[in-house]
């Protein structure tokens, strides 16, 4: 192996290793990430109970307002739990009460929400980081040769990062969208050009096929990204339309 290739490689390894400290940068957001949808379930579960002591507070107001509007006169005065004074006092501070406890759980609710929203967008971006690791991985294996092309075979579609997340949340949030289908088949694809790439090998395939290759790998690369990202605008333009229906 000429010189220059060997210098070449060993730059290439020198590089490689920085985008492992990128792979655990990757792995911390996945964990806030997670953090923000267990925080997100925890606010949205608290501002429906906090609704629905304010609803059960304004049962208990009519029924005051209802007993007043009778207007009853007992004979007897220790049958009368409240004066009228303290009855109206009482009445007040329950709507005060209501109004309060209403608005801090939508408040509560809007916050669970704009938390959904940034998990959902740092999701999406931690997928398609973990991408560009793997693409990067995959052109150090085809550079450099050896034992780690058969281990990226062994990766396929469905048990690398991008898989994981197409077949587990991705299906169970996106599925419903023409462009989560395709993005299916694109990374299929992906993986099946990475294999036949792997299978020519450096050394047995001339540069110009060579080139051909790689260009169209990173063509289904940037059509994956692409997908990702139209994902991300999905979700902003719905996040949008939801709040401003609750303004």
């Amino acid at each position: 192996m000429p010189d220059t290739i060997k210098r070449m490689q060993y730059i290439y390894r020198l590089q490689q290793s920085k985008l492992t400290s990128l792979s655990y940068l990757t792995d911390g957001l996945g964990s806030v990430r997670e953090n923000l949808e267990h925080l997100c379930s925890a606010h949205r579960l608290l501002a429906g109970e906090l609704q629905d002591s304010a609803n059960r507070s304004r049962l208990v107001i009519r029924r005051l307002e209802h007993w007043n509007a009778k207007e009853t006169k007992y004979a007897d005065s220790e049958r009368t739990p409240l004066s009228p004074v303290r009855r109206k006092s009482l009445l007040q501070q329950l709507r005060e009460f209501h109004t309060t406890a209403s608005s801090v759980a939508e408040r509560i609710h809007t916050f669970s929400v704009e938390q959904r929203y940034a998990a959902e967008l740092l999701d999406l971006s931690v997928i398609t980081i973990k991408h560009f690791l793997w693409r990067e991985r995959v052109f150090m294996a085809i550079i450099l040769g050896g034992d780690d092309n058969a281990s990226l075979k062994l990766m396929s579609a469905e048990k690398c990062h991008l898989g994981l997340w197409y077949n587990g949340r991705g299906k169970k949030a996106y599925s419903h969208l023409p462009i989560f289908r395709s993005l299916g088949e694109i990374h299929s694809r992906y993986h099946e050009m990475i294999n036949k790439i792997i299978d020519k090998g450096v050394e047995g395939t001339e540069f110009n096929q060579l080139s051909s290759d790689l260009a169209q790998l990173e063509v289904l690369s940037q059509q994956l990204v692409g997908g990702i990202v139209r994902i991300q605008k999905h979700i902003a333009l719905l996040h949008k339309l939801q709040t401003e229906l609750s303004v």
